[in-house]
């Protein structure tokens, strides 16, 4: 058995092309939080937006103004 280099873009996977899957995607989903029209996780409604639409985070992990147990004297 011989020896010798071999490198990944001469393997004959290298030269495999596999077709992209299909999915089926829907158009509208009534358990997809962020659908038009469906309730969000923080129990807002969604407006029945049909472009492109700017949410408000339902968790933020950082609030807007600090409650007053978070604040300390340095």
């Amino acid at each position: 058995m011989g020896t010798g280099i071999s490198t990944p873009h001469q393997t004959p996977m290298a030269r495999q092309k596999d077709k992209p899957q299909e999915v089926e995607l829907l158009d509208y989903d009534p358990n997809c939080y962020l659908c038009p029209g469906n309730e969000r996780a923080g129990g807002a409604k969604n407006p029945d937006y049909t472009g492109t639409y700017s949410f408000q985070n339902d968790f933020a992990a950082l609030l807007e103004s600090p409650e007053e147990s978070y604040k300390r004297d340095y």
